[in-house]
């Protein structure tokens, strides 16, 4: 017997890994045949960047979004993998689904082992991590192919703070030091959010210092190396690749939002309330979320946003310096989950409010919060409780990830489930109106269609696809009219100069025609019409 558990002991961190493999395929093989959705046609189907590896140049700044160009990136790790998986695998979405979910499993297996290392028992790391892979708040990052980004960069950021950990621990760790610089690396050509594992990096020292006093003068070097990496990635990013967008490449959407940061700051705080109800009650998920900003303080969710600021304040300066050993646990994880929040914080202008994708690296502060105030508690029957509590939710949260796993592998479930939260949304009527296109369902598609160009909002798609069907029904007018809308959205919009190209061609309009293909080589060579030129294409 003794022999067994020694061996267990020995063999337990592979039994721990395969049983999160097991337990990830398992959950999310729901998905695994998933079409493609949102951001995954632009980024893969429609994308020639990753079509061929010649194209790697452009892996460096830019990718067409539907026909026109849409953003200034700069993730070339990610560009790279998509380019891996198009070369081998073509639009085979099994694949692209199956590495979003073994990046995940890996990311599961370095929570576990950090918290090992953070002085969490055995069995309360294992459940914290559990919690981490079968949150339903992860199947946006791991069930949308768009997601990958997200999910890769995670799985640098926890591989750069566990090495650097390991490091710390041993007297001579340059292996483990020079991981750790490369998971960073990694993790910035990612995603832009990839800079939160330096500053994770920065919390474990200040918080842990004891644990790198043995090897304090290289660590402190380390750290100044690696400073001087993300500064002059920062400075590569926004000098050489400036986007109107600011962070990655990010749209830009009002005004008053862009332009003052006291706005995006009052609503960050306000938003920290939702985000706390999507990690401790995940009702009602979904991918669209409307852009409400705040501008006033006085309302419950930012005075609770403010308490839990105030509350980490309080831990840090106050509490932690009279008994570090006791309170570095809280501190650190609440400092986990705000400074893995800090790229989206509305520090810079983005392209929403808060979103589910962005709770990734995040929870797993809040979830080491838990597990330590879990190990706290002494008596055998509290235990019992905690332990009854911690099953119970973990088969909630697993019901509502396979709940929200399926309507992602499903999309008409996927955006009737959206049009319940956003109805006044342009972009959700068109994904739903190119669904019933697929399953031949025109006269339904046509409707959608039509409610949301009703709604007057600036998805040029839409009225792009409006126009391809009422050009199919012969109803050439009203196409005419939804693809001078498409085209004075988007003057660089090439499908639907071919789309005009081919109406007036079948309405006999020679000249118009010939208007129109000067039109198209001259953006073709980048020189973009402006709009009162659109209006001339138009003209009777």
């Amino acid at each position: 017997m003794l022999y067994v558990v020694k061996q267990l002991n020995k063999w337990h961190h592979y039994l721990v890994f395969v049983l999160f493999l097991l337990l990830g395929l398992a959950f999310y093989s729901v998905v695994i045949q998933g079409p493609f959705l949102f951001d995954d046609i632009a980024l893969v189907v429609q994308n020639p960047s990753i079509h061929s590896f010649s194209y790697w140049r452009d892996w460096f700044h830019t990718f067409s979004y539907q026909g026109y160009q849409s953003a200034t990136l700069f993730r070339p790790f990610v560009m790279f993998v998509y380019t891996f998986l198009y070369h081998f695998f073509g639009e085979e979405v099994f694949w692209y689904h199956l590495t979003n979910i073994l990046f995940h499993i890996a990311s599961t297996f370095l929570v576990y082992e950090i918290f090992l290392i953070l002085g969490v028992r055995r069995l309360l790391s294992l459940v914290g991590a559990l919690f981490f892979l079968l949150h339903p708040v992860q199947a946006e990052s791991v069930a949308y192919i768009a997601g990958l980004s997200d999910v890769i960069s995670g799985f640098f950021v926890f591989c750069a703070v566990y090495a650097f950990m390991r490091m710390t621990m041993m007297k001579k760790g340059m292996v483990l030091a020079v991981l750790s610089f490369f998971a960073v690396v990694l993790a910035l050509l990612t995603k832009e959010s990839g800079l939160v594992s330096f500053l994770l990096i920065l919390l474990y020292t200040s918080l842990y210092w004891r644990r790198c006093k043995p090897q304090y003068i290289f660590i402190i070097r380390f750290l100044v190396f690696l400073f001087a990496i993300v500064f002059f990635y920062l400075l590569f990013r926004f000098y050489f690749f400036p986007s109107e967008s600011y962070l990655g490449g990010l749209s830009r959407l009002h005004d008053q939002y862009d332009e003052s940061l006291l706005v995006r700051l009052i609503t960050f705080v306000s938003v920290l309330w939702d985000y706390m109800k999507l990690m401790f009650y995940p009702i009602g998920l979904h991918f669209v979320r409307q852009f409400e900003f705040y501008t006033h303080v006085f309302q419950l969710r930012f005075v609770f946003g403010i308490v839990s600021i105030v509350l980490l304040f309080y831990l840090l300066v106050i509490r932690f310096w009279k008994n570090m050993c006791i309170f570095s646990p809280y501190v650190f994880g609440l400092g986990w989950f705000f400074l893995s929040l800090a790229p989206v914080s509305g520090i810079f202008p983005i392209n929403s409010i808060y979103a589910e994708r962005w709770l990734y690296i995040p929870i797993t502060g809040v979830i080491f919060v838990l597990m330590n105030l879990f190990q706290k508690v002494k008596y055998r029957v509290f235990r019992c409780v905690v332990v009854v509590i911690c099953a119970l939710l973990l088969i909630f949260n697993s019901v509502l990830l396979v709940k929200r796993n399926f309507e992602w592998a499903h999309p008409l479930d996927f955006f009737e489930n959206e049009l319940v939260y956003n109805n006044n949304s342009a972009l959700i009527y068109n994904q739903l109106a190119l669904v019933y296109i697929q399953r031949g369902e025109l006269n339904k598609a046509e409707e959608y269609l039509k409610i949301g160009a009703s709604l007057k909002q600036d998805v040029t798609q839409l009225y792009f696809n409006l126009a391809l069907l009422l050009e199919q029904k012969g109803d050439f007018y009203f196409a005419i009219d939804n693809l001078r809308i498409a085209l004075k959205l988007h003057p660089d919009f090439m499908v639907g100069y071919r789309l005009l190209y081919q109406i007036f061609l079948k309405m006999g309009l020679s000249v118009n025609a010939g208007q129109v293909s000067a039109y198209m080589q001259r953006v073709e060579n980048n020189e973009i019409p402006s709009s009162e030129e659109i209006d001339k294409l138009f003209e009777k």
